[in-house]
């Protein structure tokens, strides 16, 4: 996914009255989310039309070449923009927001439209370009060759944070990529950074041939990667029960039996052995289990069995 890049949230009005500082904020939360996509491979790149660019210039320039700026900063920005950015030709689209009562018009959007894209990205010179969506108007031509007004609604993407929304489309269309237990084993590693996995689960999952009750597995393991990932304290099960997950700690009876609790004993990824008396209760194919074990002093545990519910004194 290309993202256009919209040109006038550095028209004049919104910079005239910048002060450096104000301006190299902005410029550095500007590289910040482009290093952020880029790095994080978010999206694909930043478009632009080659025009646009000379309206930008004054703007990037004069920072480029001021000695008060980091030089590291300066050179960094370059290569995004030498590397990260590409050039296309004019719009078909017409596109104008309003803000203050006056009209502008943007090419930038104007190629989010023309290429259906709902994000547009912006610099934060204006309190306006830091909202979650902002509605540009105009005039395109539909497939008949008609042409048509319209009305939409851009997602706004002005800081690190606002990058949330196309992670969230990116990490579903991941998942739903996932068809099989061989082919999440393989992708474990990029879908759940926080999650170690132990060998054991290999086989739990390549055992494990149906799509839905794999997809079941990723919504438990989703959950679980939220938890981790947000994690800056101590673990608590009474938190991960707020974010849905019917998690349980094994009861006395099943650690003091050295029969059911060796059923809990998995082999970690370094060769040692622990007990994974924590587990998450979920329905797919069967009644299934997922035992984890959280690792002391970090925001992430390792996952040691996916599969049918292990023995108690019960059942």
């Amino acid at each position: 996914m290309y993202i256009p890049f919209n040109e006038t949230s550095i028209d004049k009005d919104f910079v005239d009255n910048l002060s450096f500082q104000d301006t190299n904020h902005i410029i550095s939360e500007f590289i910040s989310i482009i290093k952020e996509s880029r790095d994080k491979k978010i999206i694909d790149g930043i478009i632009l039309n080659s025009s646009t660019i000379l309206e930008c210039i004054p703007f990037f320039s004069n920072w480029l070449s001021d000695t008060k700026v980091n030089r590291e900063d300066q050179m960094t920005l370059r290569t995004l923009i030498g590397c990260f950015f590409s050039y296309t030709e004019e719009p078909l689209s017409e596109t104008k927001v309003s803000y203050n009562d006056k009209q502008y018009s943007s090419k930038g959007a104007a190629l989010a439209i023309d290429t259906k894209c709902n994000y547009i990205l912006n610099c934060q010179t204006n309190e306006f370009w830091k909202q979650k969506n902002n509605r540009f108007f105009g005039n395109t031509i539909n497939e008949e060759g008609e042409l048509i007004s319209f009305n939409k609604e851009l997602i706004q993407l002005f800081d690190i944070d606002s990058l949330n929304s196309i992670k969230l489309t990116n990490k579903y269309i991941d998942y739903s990529k996932i068809s099989s237990g061989q082919d999440l084993w393989e992708q474990w590693d990029n879908l759940f950074p926080n999650l170690m996995k132990c060998n054991n689960v290999k086989h739990c999952l390549y055992d494990n041939p149906e799509r839905n009750h794999i997809q079941r597995i990723i919504e438990q393991l989703d959950l679980l990667q939220q938890y981790f990932a947000s994690l800056h304290g101590s673990f608590s099960l009474n938190e991960l029960k707020k974010i849905g997950m019917d998690v349980y700690d094994e009861s006395d009876s099943v650690k003091n039996n050295s029969k059911l609790s060796e059923q809990r004993l998995f082999t970690l990824p370094d060769g040692s052995r622990d007990y994974f008396y924590y587990h998450v209760k979920f329905f797919g194919k069967f009644e299934t289990r997922l035992h984890f074990l959280p690792i002391p002093n970090s925001s992430k545990c390792y996952v040691g069995y996916i599969g049918k519910y292990l023995k108690t004194q019960m059942y």
